[in-house]
């Protein structure tokens, strides 16, 4: 019969093994909260490259990716600026890495590429945001604070 300290320390592990799988990324799970009404629902985006703040308002939020990820995507094709980016599935944590945009590549002078919601740094990556209508996306090229 095994210990209670074991029984304990068992428990723990299959605790954390289910917190951290219960809040990895699912590939195959869809966003359901996002439905075609939504498709007309607008957004604004700003990039500040350390040096000048371009704006793009009334963005409609992309309805194949409504993410941060996805408006991205959608304004740097629309207006013809460089976007380097390492996909989710080749990264260890299954989420997209942002490397450039414009001219701008992560760790020159120890800057890189970080993004708001709001005045909120969300703690999920770009492609894991979920956009909601009316909301202020900033991507901004400086040192990190983490």
């Amino acid at each position: 019969m095994p210990s209670k300290a074991l029984k304990v320390t068992l428990a723990i592990l299959i605790a954390i093994g289910l917190f951290y799988f219960g809040y990895s990324y699912n590939p195959n799970l869809k966003n359901t909260s996002y439905t075609a009404s939504q498709s007309n629902l607008t957004v604004s985006m700003m990039i500040d490259d350390g040096k000048a703040i371009t704006g793009f308002t009334n963005q409609t939020i992309p309805a194949d990716d409504p993410t941060v990820f996805g408006l991205l995507k959608q304004v740097t094709t629309t207006n013809n600026i460089t976007l380097d980016y390492t996909p989710a599935a080749e990264t260890s944590f299954n989420a997209v890495f942002v490397k450039q945009i414009g001219d701008k590549k992560n760790g020159a002078g120890g800057a890189y590429w970080q993004y708001w919601v709001g005045s909120t740094q969300p703690q999920v990556s770009a492609d894991k945001y979920i956009l909601q209508n009316g909301e202020t996306v900033l991507w901004t090229f400086r040192p990190s604070a983490m």
